[in-house]
């Protein structure tokens, strides 16, 4: 069975971690499958915003323990340095991508699901990082995307606690944005990913880039010429078309 399934329609590539039998539990031949998939789309002008999915109605239940359980310090090096690269290719992805989760999103999961822009969660779903439970230290790398997401505090709550979050108490701490009804999840979330897929990808693609130096440079101490993005807008054919849409009435949801 392949490791990774993918479909591309209408501008969105959903992608499917296919481990069902096992909830999805992440394995170094997993990432590395993963990683391919993002590698054929990265550059690919038909794709807009890319959906990472669970098969059998689970995002990702974590690491696989057997795995983990029969590592020594260099192996378990090669999954980390291989993990945090596939993760870090995922969260530089050009265009925005979304985490639908369904099921459970824990440990690496989790860390999965923070490496995209979006976090959607069904009703059901649960969050959380059983580590502690575990005996395992997160990476850095973890921890950094986890505090950067919730700040310290919160971001210990999970830690510490190494409780499963329910998807509106996860939603709460801001650790999803969206959480759909189970019986409407598919529709909700194809229906998010279709809106951003039919706007102008370059003024996206830019926006997400300018989204992410703010998260690294928060206080522009870096950043030269803080009006630049708006500014290269002008002229452009999407802000032409853009514009021209809404003072025709074409553009829905905006008032004049």
């Amino acid at each position: 069975m392949d490791l990774i399934r993918y479909r591309q329609e209408e501008g969105v590539v959903t992608i499917w971690l296919n481990r069902p039998a096992k909830k999805n539990a992440v394995t170094a031949e997993l990432l590395t499958d993963f990683d391919a998939v993002l590698k054929h789309f990265e550059h690919d002008l038909a794709t807009h915003v890319v959906v990472v999915r669970g098969e059998g109605r689970c995002f990702c239940s974590g690491a696989d323990i057997q795995d983990l359980s029969g590592f020594d310090a260099a192996a378990m090096r090669r999954y980390h340095d291989l993990r945090e690269a596939v993760f870090a290719r995922l969260e530089g992805f050009p265009c925005p991508t979304i985490a639908a989760i369904e099921g459970f999103a824990l440990g690496t999961g989790l860390e999965l699901a923070l490496s995209t822009d979006l976090r959607v969660a069904s009703e059901d779903a649960f969050l959380g990082i059983p580590s502690s439970r575990l005996g395992i230290v997160e990476s850095y790398l973890y921890m950094a995307r986890l505090v950067r997401c919730l700040g310290k505090s919160r971001a210990s709550l999970l830690v510490f606690g190494g409780e499963k979050l329910a998807a509106t108490e996860a939603r709460e701490l801001g650790l999803v944005e969206r959480v759909f009804a189970a019986s409407q999840f598919d529709e909700r979330t194809s229906s998010l990913a279709s809106t951003i897929s039919k706007h102008a990808p370059g003024p996206m693609k830019r926006s997400k880039a300018v989204l992410g130096d703010c998260c690294r440079d928060p206080y522009l101490e870096h950043v030269l010429d803080p009006g630049s993005p708006m500014i290269e807008s002008i002229g452009t054919t999407e802000m032409q078309a853009g514009t021209n849409a809404f003072l025709t009435g074409r553009v829905s949801g905006l008032s004049r």
